[in-house]
């Protein structure tokens, strides 16, 4: 099925699971899958990494569509990806207004099946329940261990950012997100709270019309959530917005907001146009393709340092005037104008924020808008900059905008 494990030259780790047949779903209406190869294996804990796996199945309203079974091990307390999806999907499908009320369905991902399996009463997991229970601790703390499930889910098959063909793809997939992000955010009531590149994905309508994907809603809250799940520090290092990396008296982050997205969003455009050089060209088929290479970029370091030291670089990119200008390389700098105003944004918003806490200090007392540093990094303000590219105007879906961020 894959070769000869003893033999190294021959054995693809992608294939390990080529063949292998699943059975999900309830016992009355049991769904097979054939599993093919892995497409990704993001690393982690052995046991713990999320895997994604191109499927194929014979059943009858699945015939004909490119399926993916993601396996993964989130804890037993947190939200389903799939309610996340299916909430935000439903709500897509019965929208009263706009050009086109349902056109969040083209950005969101199409999940079929989740099925979350326990374990057993004898398994490491339980028994690892039980030993955290009973053990003692130094100075009498107490550590509670994260019980988890295994999660099975079964969605369309969606596309990465590096198989996109043009840089112009590129920036409509990005300005995509940002309106999907808005309207998550004000219709379902949905946070992503977790945007990096292997999140933001792309599919074709049956039409060819390529169309931004926000994927992987593990980690996602409803944004009126008055629970803890809204100050539990999530999301990937690099992209992460700098404040919540900080902590406050307490050892907590600050609760996650809806700018605190869009500046992930801002890390994840900048971070590809810094570190990465493209070269248009084209296939056998003469179809545009991009061949991208990794440069030198001051941003490298932002991968290696752990939090504080993350926490004090961010910081100074994007609250300090006089810290160096980022420059997009080669065959990305036409989104050297997104890049030079989105952080200018954040600039102005964050010295408007510094402002009112000084007055506050001398007892002034006034209003702030904190979700978007006083409209500074709005929604209305981040699209006037994003909605054209390279002198063209890109397309724009979300005409079901709620006042606010």
């Amino acid at each position: 099925m894959c070769g000869n494990p003893r033999n190294k030259e021959n054995f693809d780790k992608t294939a390990i699971f080529v063949g292998v047949k699943l059975k999900l779903g309830k016992d009355d209406k049991k769904v097979e899958v054939t599993l093919g190869r892995i497409l990704l294996r993001q690393p982690g804990i052995i046991g713990r990494d999320t895997c994604i796996v191109e499927v194929t199945s014979e059943h009858e309203e699945w015939k004909g569509k490119e399926l993916v079974v993601k396996i993964s091990w989130p804890a037993a307390s947190r939200k389903s990806e799939a309610e996340f999806v299916i909430r935000a999907r439903e709500k897509a499908r019965s929208m009263p207004q706009g050009k086109r009320p349902d056109w969040a369905l083209d950005h969101l991902p199409d999940v079929l099946l989740s099925q979350d399996f326990d374990y057993g009463t004898d398994s490491t997991q339980v028994n690892l329940v039980a030993f955290f229970a009973t053990a003692i601790f130094a100075k009498e703390e107490k550590f509670e261990y994260e019980k988890r499930v295994c999660r099975v889910t079964v969605q369309e098959r969606l596309y990465p950012l590096e198989e996109l063909r043009t840089v112009q793809e590129y920036a409509q997939v990005f300005f995509d997100i940002l309106q999907i992000h808005k309207w998550l955010y004000d219709h379902p009531g949905i946070l992503h709270r977790d945007i990096s590149p292997g999140n933001i994905m792309w599919r074709r309508t049956v039409d060819g019309h390529l169309r931004g994907v926000l994927n992987d809603f593990d980690l996602s809250a409803y944004r009126h959530d008055t629970g803890p799940s809204l100050r539990q520090r999530t999301g990937t290092l690099p992209y992460m917005a700098f404040e919540l990396l900080i902590d406050d008296e307490n050892g907590h982050p600050p609760k996650h907001l809806y700018r605190h997205d869009v500046e992930s969003i801002f890390y994840v455009i900048l971070l590809l146009c810094c570190r990465y050089m493209v070269v248009a060209k084209q296939d056998l088929d003469g179809r545009p393709i991009l061949e991208r290479t990794r440069v030198h970029s001051p941003f490298n370091s932002w991968y290696k340092l752990d939090r504080d030291d993350l926490k004090y670089k961010k910081c100074f990119f994007i609250t300090k005037i006089d810290s160096f200008s980022p420059m997009a390389n080669s065959g990305f700098t036409d989104f050297q104008s997104w890049i030079n105003r989105i952080r200018q944004q954040f600039l102005l918003g964050f010295h408007a924020k510094n402002g009112h806490i000084l007055r506050k200090d001398l007892g002034v007392m006034e209003s702030f808008e904190d979700e978007t540093l006083q409209t500074w990094v709005s929604y209305s303000a981040i699209v006037k900059t994003c909605s054209e590219f390279a002198g063209s105007a890109l397309i724009v879906h979300n005409d079901q905008v709620k006042e606010g961020a």
